[in-house]
C-alpha cells in the first residue's frame, strides 16, 4: 500500500507511530533550488526559443526562473498560513502557475525586455498577491518583489522602484505606507483588448480609461436582450477591473480555476458573469429548489462534464457558499478539481453513450484508434481542461476555514483572488454614478453632487472604522461591506424622493387653497362692484317699499272696516241661509207626498187615451 503525507498543518493531522509502523517509510523532499531552476530553465527557454523571441529576451529566462524560485522561497517562509490566513499556503503549483501565464504571451505582443519583465511581474501578482488578505501583507510583497525586479531584470534598462511599479506611496492613518494612486497605469495584461475577435491574443493593457471603455462594451452584450442574461448594472472602478481581468485569465487558462474570497455584496457573482463573457466560457449555476440535493447536484455535474468533455465547450461553473446546503457538494467539487472526474457518476449506460461521442472526437483529432482507455482519459483531460470552477466564498465565520482544511485542493487547484473592503476611489466613482440621475437645484448642480458623494463616503468609512473599533473593544465582529454602502445610496434616494413627493403634496394642497382663495376674492370683487351698482336701485327700492308700507297699512284698515261689516252680513245671510233650509225641507216633503198622486193620474190619463184612441180606430 503507498500512502502519501506531508508534515502536519494545512489541515494534515499529525500521523501517530502506531500507524506508520504498519507501512515502509519513504520521504521525498521537496526539489532543491537547482533542480527546480534547471525544469523551469529548460521549459522556458525552449519555449523562448521555439516561438524566436529577440534574443534578449531569451537571455532573460534565467533571471525569471531565479526570481520566481526566489520569490517562493522568500513568501513560503514569511506569509505562513494561520486560522485567519488558511489559504497562505504556497507550493509548487504556484509556480507553475507563473510560468504558464507567461507562455500564454506570442512574439508580437512581447517584443523587448521591458514587456517580459512587466508579464513576470503581472504573473507573480497574480498568483501569490491576489491571495492577500490585508494591505501589510500586500506591501511585504510588493518590496519584495520590487527587489526582485532590482536584482534579477537591471538589464532591462528601466529603474525599478514602488513609485514606477505600484505608484505613489502613501501613510495610511497608522502611519504605515501603502500603494496609493489608482490612476496609475496598470500593469496588466489579458485576452479582451479586442471583443470578439477569433483569435484572442494575451497582450498588455497599457491604459485603464481603455480598459473600462472595453468592459463597457462587454457588459452591453452581456444586456443585450438576445442572450436573455439578468440585466446588470456595473461600475468599472480600478477595483472591480482588477478583479473582472483577473477572473477572465483564470477562464482562459487550461485547468483554470478559480476562488473568490470576499464578504456578501463584494462583487463576487457580477464580475464572474461578466469575467466568463470575456474569458470565452458559458456562465453555468445551479439553480436551488425546495427539493434540491446531491442528486440534482450530480445531475448538473453530469450536464456541464458532457457539454465540457464530449462537444469541448468552456464552462465556468460558478458555485456560492449560500448553494452549498450539502456539504457532499465540496466533496465532488474536490474530486473534480483533483482529477477531472467524480467516483461513480456516471452509470455504465451514461459511459457508453459518453465512449461514442469521444470516439467521433478521437477521430477529429486525428487519433487512428478509439480505444476505450483513450477516449476515458481523453474524456476526464478535456474535462479538466474545458470546466472551470469558480467557487465564491465568504470569509466570514469559520466555514471557509474548515472547508479548506477538509478540502485541500481548494487551495492548490484553485487560483485565490481575495475582495478587499473597496477602496476610496471605488466608493467615489459608485456614488457619483448612483448620484448622477438625481435631480439637484441647477444653481449650484455640481457642487452639491460632489458634496453628497463625499459625505456618502465618509459616512461609510466611519461605519468601517467604528466597527473596527467595536470588534476591539467587545470582541464582536459588525460587517460593513459594499453591500451596506449600496444600501446606504439606495436608502438615500428612496428617502428622498419620498420627501420629495411629500413636499410636493403639501405644496399642490396649498397651491389648491391659495387659487380657490384667488377665485373667492375674484367673486366678491364682482359682487362688490355690483352691489355699487345697485346701490341706487336700492335706495329707490327701499323709498318705493316705505310708501307701499303706508298705502298698505291705510288699505289695512279700511279693509278692518270692510270685514267687520261683512261679518255682520255674515251672521244674518247665515240665518236667512237657515230659514231657506227650513222652508226647503218642508217643501221637499209636501212634494214627496204629491208625486204618488201626480204618477197616478198621469197613469190613468194614459188608460183613457188609449181607450179612446182605440174606439176612434
Amino acid at each position: 500500500m503507498c500512502v502519501g503525507a506531508a508534515p502536519p498543518g494545512g489541515g494534515r493531522s499529525a500521523v501517530t507511530q502506531r500507524f506508520v509502523r504498519h507501512f515502509m517509510v519513504l520521504c521525498v523532499p521537496d526539489p532543491s533550488n537547482d533542480g527546480l531552476q534547471r525544469i523551469f530553465d529548460n521549459i522556458l527557454t525552449g519555449f523562448l526559443t521555439t516561438g524566436k523571441f529577440h534574443g534578449d529576451i531569451v537571455d532573460l529566462s534565467s533571471g525569471i526562473v531565479q526570481a520566481t524560485i526566489e520569490l517562493y522561497g522568500r513568501i513560503r517562509e514569511d506569509l505562513l498560513p494561520t486560522p485567519s490566513r488558511i489559504h497562505y499556503q504556497f507550493n509548487l503549483r504556484d509556480v507553475s502557475k507563473v510560468f504558464q501565464g507567461i507562455l500564454m504571451i506570442q512574439k508580437a505582443q512581447c517584443i523587448d525586455v521591458k514587456t517580459m519583465s512587466k508579464l513576470w511581474l503581472h504573473e507573480s501578482l497574480r498568483v501569490f498577491s491576489d491571495r492577500l488578505i490585508n494591505d501589510e501583507d500586500r506591501h511585504y510583497f510588493q518590496e519584495l518583489i520590487v527587489d526582485m525586479l532590482q536584482r534579477h531584470f537591471a538589464g532591462s534598462g528601466e529603474n525599478w522602484d514602488m513609485n514606477s511599479v505600484f505608484g505613489v506611496v502613501e501613510n495610511d492613518e497608522n502611519g504605515e505606507a501603502v500603494p496609493a494612486a489608482a490612476t496609475h497605469n496598470p500593469i496588466m495584461f489579458g485576452h479582451y483588448l479586442v471583443p470578439g475577435a477569433a483569435d484572442c491574443v494575451y497582450e498588455e493593457c497599457t491604459s485603464m480609461s481603455s480598459v473600462q471603455t472595453i468592459m463597457e462594451e462587454y457588459l452591453g452584450e452581456y444586456n443585450d436582450p438576445v442572450h436573455r442574461n439578468p440585466h446588470m448594472s456595473l461600475v468599472f472602478f480600478r477595483s472591480a477591473v482588477d478583479h473582472i481581468s483577473r477572473i477572465s485569465r483564470i477562464l482562459r487558462q487550461p485547468r483554470g480555476n478559480a476562488m473568490l474570497v470576499g464578504q456578501g455584496g463584494s462583487g463576487k457573482q457580477s464580475t464572474t458573469r461578466l469575467g466568463c463573457l470575456m474569458g470565452g466560457a458559458l456562465f453555468t449555476q445551479i439553480e436551488l429548489t425546495a427539493t434540491f440535493g446531491i442528486f440534482e447536484f450530480r445531475e448538473c455535474l453530469k450536464d456541464m462534464m458532457v457539454k465540457a468533455g464530449v462537444q469541448g465547450l468552456s464552462i465556468g461553473f460558478s458555485l456560492t457558499d449560500t448553494q452549498i446546503i450539502n456539504e457532499g457538494f465540496l466533496e465532488d467539487v474536490s474530486s473534480l478539481l483533483n482529477s477531472g472526474s467524480v467516483p461513480n457518476l456516471f452509470e455504465s449506460d451514461e459511459w457508453e453513450r459518453i465512449i461514442v461521442g469521444m470516439s467521433n472526437v478521437c477521430k477529429d483529432l486525428g487519433y487512428e484508434t478509439a480505444t476505450r482507455d483513450l477516449c476515458e482519459k481523453l474524456f476526464v483531460s478535456r474535462v479538466r481542461d474545458n470546466l472551470h470552477v469558480v467557487l465564491c466564498l465568504s470569509p466570514v465565520g469559520d466555514k471557509l476555514r474548515l472547508r479548506c482544511l477538509q478540502f485541500p485542493s481548494l487551495i492548490n487547484c484553485c487560483t485565490i483572488d481575495w475582495f478587499s473592503a473597496w477602496p476610496e476611489e471605488a466608493l467615489h466613482t459608485v456614488a457619483t454614478k448612483a448620484l448622477a440621475a438625481v435631480d439637484l437645484p441647477e444653481s449650484d448642480t455640481d457642487t452639491l453632487r460632489s458634496s453628497l458623494t463625499n459625505v456618502c463616503v465618509k459616512v461609510h468609512q466611519c461605519a468601517v472604522r467604528y466597527a473596527l473599533e467595536f470588534n476591539r473593544s467587545l470582541g464582536r465582529n459588525v460587517y460593513i461591506t459594499p453591500c451596506s454602502y449600496l444600501d446606504l445610496l439606495n436608502v438615500y434616494k428612496t428617502l428622498l424622493e419620498e420627501g420629495r413627493q411629500q413636499l410636493q403634496t403639501r405644496i399642490d394642497t396649498l397651491t389648491l387653497g391659495v387659487n380657490k382663495l384667488e377665485e373667492t376674492n375674484k367673486v366678491v370683487n364682482s359682487l362688490q362692484i355690483d352691489l355699487t351698482k345697485l346701490q341706487p336701485v336700492l335706495k329707490q327700492k327701499a323709498k318705493e317699499a316705505e310708501e307701499l308700507l303706508k298705502r298698505v297699512a291705510i288699505e289695512k284698515e279700511e279693509a278692518d272696516i270692510v270685514r267687520v261689516r261683512v261679518s255682520k252680513d255674515e251672521a244674518v245671510v247665515s240665518k236667512q241661509k237657515e230659514e231657506v233650509e227650513a222652508i226647503t225641507n218642508d217643501a221637499q216633503k209636501d212634494l214627496d207626498k204629491a208625486l204618488p198622486a201626480l204618477r197616478g193620474a198621469i197613469k190613468a190619463l194614459n188608460a183613457v187615451s188609449e181607450e179612446i184612441q182605440n174606439n176612434y180606430n
